[in-house]
């Protein structure tokens, strides 16, 4: 456990360094939940470590020998025209494990117009990130710790602005198989631009340093999740210069002061499954901030919830989950995994 201690030091000293968060950073895509189980739990997962590919995104060094050959797309219907997908393959590779993966948003056609506002033609908005990463174990100091590094080249597209990046992910996983206890560390989008969308304005990524666990019960079919968001910046809220409230008597703007509860609760994620049986599983989680940010203040209802489902059918894992961002709508997440090894066995 040491060596965790020593990277949750690494974390906090670079609060110093990294103090951006939503709204604040340029490709903000990388946030994303890109797998129908995280979306159902919330939105982050990143110390539950029972070999699936998908949450390689949000952890590299939950890579292990259970994912050899398997292969994972995922397709997410977003808000109007905007959709999203990720796909990945992981393997082994000498001592340790791989994984490759690409992961997309399209925001869909828009109309061009020149500065009379004569229509011009369409023009399209995309981004991408192409990654690599590779975990290990660490036998000789504790077999129950894993690391793992993942690199990502990004681009991203707006009509004729376009940006080239280079992030790294970095993680840490504790796992005590007997307890089925996970306990994680994750720095994400530890980089830069290589080129901007203005030669005048660089601006940041979206870091985040983030703890995780996770635990299973021994004698029951219960996993609970739980993380912890950006530790490098503690005070998450914005002003709301829409619900400023004005003081009948003396007309002056009143500024309703965000306790600390609120400050603490918004960098939580909790989410729990239960699968009855080894093909079944039915999850579901809450994102506080999200629900803070994006609810309406008369009608505030399941904003901040999500749900899902996930099966196996022959050789393929299916999982369906949906997180509720406003009250315009939920979003939609399709994740689809398979092992090819079991393909050739089969013939």
């Amino acid at each position: 456990m040491k060596h965790l201690i020593s990277l949750f030091i690494l974390i906090i000293l670079s609060h110093s360094i990294f103090a951006q968060f939503g709204g604040r950073a340029t490709y903000e895509f990388l946030n994303l939940p890109v797998s129908a189980r995280v979306a159902a739990l919330g939105g982050n997962v990143i110390a539950i470590n029972d070999g699936d590919i998908n949450l390689v995104h949000f952890n590299p060094a939950l890579i292990n020998g259970q994912m050899s050959n398997n292969l994972n797309l995922s397709y997410i219907n977003y808000f109007s025209d905007i959709a999203y997908g990720y796909v990945s393959y992981s393997n082994r590779f000498k001592k340790g494990f791989y994984n490759l993966g690409m992961q997309y948003i399209s925001y869909g056609k828009f109309v061009k117009a020149d500065a009379n506002g004569d229509i011009t033609g369409e023009f399209t908005a995309g981004e991408y990130a192409f990654n690599t990463a590779y975990a290990q174990q660490l036998p000789y100091l504790d077999s129950s710790i894993s690391v793992g590094a993942n690199l990502k080249f990004l681009y991203s597209s707006f009509e004729q602005y376009q940006s080239f990046g280079i992030a790294s992910d970095l993680g840490a996983i504790y796992y005590n198989p007997q307890y089925k206890l996970g306990v994680a560390l994750t720095l994400m989008n530890v980089g830069t631009q290589i080129s901007t969308y203005d030669k005048n304005n660089r601006e940041p990524l979206p870091f985040n340093a983030q703890i995780g666990l996770s635990k299973q019960f021994v004698k029951a079919p219960i996993r609970f999740n739980v993380v912890y968001e950006n530790l490098q910046r503690f005070n998450l809220t914005y002003l709301d210069t829409i619900n400023v409230k004005t003081n009948s008597l003396t007309g002056e703007k009143e500024i309703e002061l965000i306790p600390f509860h609120d400050k603490l609760l918004r960098h939580l994620v909790v989410g729990a499954e239960i699968f009855p049986t080894k093909s079944l599983f039915f999850r579901a989680g809450f994102n506080y901030r999200r629900r803070q940010e994006l609810k309406v203040a008369t009608r505030p209802g399941t904003v901040g919830l999500a749900w899902g489902i996930g099966f196996r059918i022959s050789r393929f894992h299916l999982s369906y989950g949906r997180a509720i961002y406003h009250l315009a709508g939920p979003s939609n997440h399709i994740t689809i995994t398979t092992n090819l090894s079991s393909f050739s066995k089969a013939n």
